[in-house]
């Protein structure tokens, strides 16, 4: 009788095959639930971090006015043709507890620089934690932060140059190659001009210390490096917009008409990209932002009237 009993709640106390498979399908559904929320969550989290990069970059931006009256250069010239000249990022070392990492670079009077960095990663605020590791043949260091160099509207905010592969530099925005800009010349309003953005496309073929070099006569043709001119949308579809000139691995047959110099900014965040403006403020612009606002607030004296 006892053992009769026994058996019985042995028999109570197993699983059948098809109680362990309504188990595990529930496991996957529960899974398959949990993970798209997982990935939103990691993915707030590096845009949280994203944001914060910017921010702290356009604070040092403005601890640099105070100490020398002016905003960085975005895009120094070096006085001779063919090299490199120095570039915004740079100059805000010393203001991000990065003043060894400038002491190494030592940027020069002449608009250059003594040593290009060896690492193959730039310091962690400039770089956005979305982005995939750079390619080992990366040329060198690389950044997801550029200076909006303007977006060219009038003739006085933009040298007209080469159009075969960098094309035309804007110097009607906070950050550009003609040279160092003070926040009492932003008359647009800071708040509304933007100052630093996400480049995603193309972005690991630049060098985290270069800011410009002219390449022919200096009003024939320049190549900016931490620079970009607005003159496309943010992440800017290629079906509709094209690939650069200098995207060797754009599909054969592929409209290849964006100059280099105009490469748009985006980002790794779906759905559009951050940008720092000229009062310190960081915005999350969208893809669908509407274009002629978009160029508005890329010029610090416009006189455009914005409608927020």
């Amino acid at each position: 009788m006892n053992r009769s009993a026994s058996a019985r709640r042995v028999r109570t106390r197993a699983f059948t095959l098809a109680e362990l498979l309504t188990v595990v399908a529930i496991i996957a559904v529960l899974i398959a639930l949990l993970l798209p929320a997982v990935q939103a969550a990691r993915e707030a989290a590096r845009r949280s971090h994203c944001q914060n990069n910017l921010k702290q970059q356009i604070l040092a931006a403005h601890e640099h006015e105070s100490a020398f009256g002016h905003l960085p250069a975005g895009a120094r010239l070096h006085e001779k043709q063919k090299q490199d000249g120095l570039a915004w990022r740079v100059s805000l070392l010393p203001f991000v507890e990065e003043q060894a990492l400038y002491d190494e670079i030592e940027p020069l009077e002449n608009g250059g620089f003594r040593q290009k960095m060896t690492a193959l990663t730039a310091p962690r605020g400039f770089l956005c934690p979305s982005w995939p590791k750079p390619p080992e043949d990366a040329q060198g260091p690389w950044s997801s932060y550029y200076g909006v160099a303007g977006a060219g509207a009038t003739e006085e905010g933009n040298w007209s140059l080469e159009q075969f592969i960098n094309g035309d530099v804007a110097i009607d925005g906070v950050l550009h190659a003609e040279g160092p800009t003070r926040l009492a010349e932003v008359t647009d309003g800071a708040s509304h001009t933007l100052a630093i953005g996400e480049q995603y496309y193309l972005a690991s073929l630049r060098r985290f210390s270069v800011g410009a070099i002219w390449l022919g006569a200096i009003d024939e043709e320049v190549a900016t490096y931490a620079v970009r001119n607005i003159r496309w949308p943010i992440n800017a579809d290629h079906e509709n917009f094209g690939y650069c000139r200098c995207d060797w691995e754009a599909p054969a047959g592929a409209d290849r008409s964006i100059l280099a110099n105009d490469l748009f900014f985006g980002s790794a965040h779906p759905g559009g990209a951050h940008f720092a403006l000229a009062d310190g403020s960081v915005r999350f612009l969208s893809d669908g932002v509407e274009f002629d606002l978009y160029k508005a607030m890329a010029t610090r004296n416009g006189g455009e009237a914005l409608d927020r």
